[in-house]
């Protein structure tokens, strides 16, 4: 409870990755009202430019889930990260 505390905070952003190369770039803009979950049953949406932030987040290893049925027609995930976030699966 108060300053001194062992619950983190999660922020993140979904974004058009237009040359694939798993970062954002200038001009990869954000992507708004993609639904998130993670493993126990929280929702996020993200806000206008794509960005999104979860309080409170207990200590340990998370997962965050994009609900594809939110995304834009026509996108699709781009799975990786894998040297800062272990692989990424489906």
């Amino acid at each position: 409870e108060g300053v001194f505390t062992d619950r983190g905070l999660v922020i993140g952003k979904v974004f058009y990755d237009d040359n694939e190369n798993k970062f954002q770039d200038p001009g990869d803009e954000g992507i708004k009202g993609i639904e998130l979950l993670t493993e126990d049953g929280t929702r996020v949406v993200t806000g206008d430019d794509g960005k999104y932030s979860l309080p409170d987040v207990a200590p340990g290893e998370h997962v965050i889930r994009v609900r594809q049925a939110t995304l834009p027609e026509g996108a699709e995930l781009l799975l990786g990260y894998g040297e800062f976030a272990q692989e990424a699966e489906l």
